[in-house]
């Protein structure tokens, strides 16, 4: 199965709504997908 990540941002759910949406097709078309809000990461430094 091959994987991919799906990065969401939202204010009032209906992006999450979707990307969800997405996930649940992915695994009919034989992918595995890796859902992470923007705003629920870490921040990382350079």
């Amino acid at each position: 199965m091959r994987r991919f990540l799906l990065l969401y941002a939202t204010q009032q759910g209906q992006a999450k709504a979707i990307a969800e949406e997405i996930c649940e097709q992915a695994v009919v078309h034989g992918f595995s997908a890796d859902l992470h809000c923007i705003s629920e990461s870490d921040k990382c430094e350079k």
